[in-house]
């Protein structure tokens, strides 16, 4: 089988997702940009907005941060608290297997940091793991 991968998004006139994904690696693929349910909540405008980033940092910023909030956080770092991002990140992990063993495409350009990649690690993590997750994402604040 072959391993699920991220791809780009295009605006060239004729683009078409799923032809393009089945020609990269025969997998289906899913937009998980904003504004899917797997868009990543965290944006250039409030990461530079807040001072933690610039215009060339906040890439890495925001995927990061996106990282953090699904846990658990090698950083400490908890961006994004309380019922809304509770019920944002159930929506997620409620979804995951929705995810797994299908191509990821966002705007973000390719080697860029994007946070379908770190969509891809969970959807494709060994069952366990992502079970594991899905049953009981950590909440912000909470060691894992």
């Amino acid at each position: 089988m072959s391993q699920p991968t991220r791809l780009q998004l295009s605006r060239r006139k004729g683009f078409d997702l799923q032809a393009w994904s089945m020609e990269t690696n025969g997998l289906p693929a899913l937009n998980v940009a904003r504004p899917s349910r797997w868009g990543n909540p965290f944006t250039k405008e409030a990461a530079i907005e807040s001072g933690y980033a610039t215009d060339e940092t906040w890439p890495a910023f925001v995927v990061g941060c996106f990282r953090d909030w699904l846990g658990p956080s090698q950083s400490g770092r908890d961006w994004w608290q309380g019922p809304k991002s509770d019920a944002a990140k159930s929506g997620i992990f409620g979804s995951i297997e929705v995810l797994r063993g299908k191509n990821l495409a966002c705007w973000c350009k390719v080697g860029a940091p994007c946070h379908a990649d770190v969509l891809l690690e969970l959807a494709n993590a060994p069952a366990s793991l992502a079970d594991a997750h899905s049953k009981n994402p950590p909440s912000c604040g909470e060691d894992a």
